[in-house]
C-alpha cells in the first residue's frame, strides 16, 4: 500500500503544501491567503497538491502542519515545530548545511543544524523591515515590479544609505530619496543591503556554521541573495523550490511518525 504524506507550511501570508508518495515528491503548491484566513489558504494548498498528484484525500496517510498558523490547520493530524521542519527540509537537499536562514513574509528565522537536527535558533522581531514583506512595500512605493527589483540591484552603481527601523519609516524615507533625485536602482540596492544587514546577526546568533542556506520566499530574490552574500562574506546555497522547503520538512516529519 502506498504511503502518501502531506506537509503544510501555514504562514501569515500564504500556505504551502508538499505531497510525498513513497518518499518521492509528487506535488508542491502555494496558496496566498489574501482576504481569506490562513486556514482557508491551507485547505486550498492541500486541494492543489492532491489534484496535481492525482490522489484522493482518503488515501493520504498523514498530514503534518508547521508554521505560525499551524494551529489553524484543522485537517492536520498533528503539528511540528517550524525550526524542526526547516532543518529537515533543507538538509534533505543540502546534506552538509550548517545554518539555514528562512526569509518569510513577516518574520525571519535562522536555524543552526547538523544532520537534519535543529541545534540553535535566532529570530527577528515582528517588524516588517526585517522580512520579505518590506520588499513588496518598496516595489509599490517605487512603482516597479517585485520581480524586477532583484535584477535592478545587480546592475551596479551607487547604493543609497537607508537606515530604516520598520516598513512605515522605510516608506517615508524612500519617498524622500526619490524626491531628492536618487535613482530607483540606488534605492533598491540600499534596501537590499539594509535588509541583509538586519539578517546577518541572525546567522551569527544561530551559530554561524560554515555552509549557509537561504530558504523561504526571499530566497527566490536574486537581489537579496546577492546582498546576503556580500554581508556574510561568503556564498550562500539556495535549495530547489526554496519557498516550500518547510512544507517538505513537515512531510518528512509525517513520515517519521508513520515509521514509528
Amino acid at each position: 500500500m502506498q504511503t502518501v504524506l502531506v506537509g503544510i507550511d501555514a504562514g501569515s501570508y500564504s500556505a504551502k503544501a508538499v505531497l510525498l508518495a513513497d518518499g518521492e515528491v509528487l506535488a508542491r503548491a502555494t496558496a496566498v491567503a489574501g482576504l481569506r484566513s490562513i486556514a482557508e489558504a491551507a485547505e486550498g494548498a492541500f486541494a492543489q497538491v492532491l489534484s496535481i498528484a492525482g490522489v484522493e484525500r482518503s488515501v493520504v496517510t498523514r498530514v503534518v502542519a508547521t508554521g505560525s498558523g499551524a494551529g489553524n490547520v484543522a485537517f492536520a493530524d498533528e503539528t511540528a515545530l517550524e525550526v524542526i521542519c526547516i532543518a529537515r527540509g533543507t538538509t534533505h537537499h543540502l546534506h552538509t548545511v550548517g545554518t539555514v536562514l528562512d526569509v518569510g513574509a513577516e518574520h525571519c528565522v535562522a536555524v543552526g543544524c547538523s544532520n537534519g537536527q535543529a541545534l540553535a535558533v535566532a529570530r527577528t522581531d515582528r517588524c516588517a523591515a526585517g522580512a520579505g514583506i518590506l520588499l513588496k512595500v518598496v516595489a509599490e512605493v517605487l512603482e516597479v515590479s517585485l520581480d524586477d527589483m532583484g535584477p535592478m540591484a545587480l546592475g551596479g552603481g551607487e547604493t543609497a544609505e537607508i537606515s530604516f527601523r520598520c516598513a512605515v519609516f522605510a516608506e517615508s524615507e524612500i519617498i524622500s530619496l526619490v524626491h531628492s533625485g536618487i535613482s530607483k536602482e540606488s534605492i533598491v540596492r540600499g534596501v537590499y543591503q539594509g535588509l541583509a544587514a538586519r539578517l546577518r546577526p541572525l546567522v551569527r546568533r544561530s551559530g554561524g556554521r560554515d555552509e549557509v542556506a537561504v530558504i523561504g520566499g526571499g530566497a527566490e530574490d536574486v537581489g537579496l541573495v546577492a546582498a546576503l552574500e556580500e554581508r556574510l562574506g561568503k556564498s550562500v546555497c539556495v535549495p530547489p523550490h526554496p519557498a516550500t522547503v518547510s512544507a517538505l520538512g513537515a512531510a518528512l516529519v509525517a513520515g517519521d511518525r508513520v515509521d514509528h
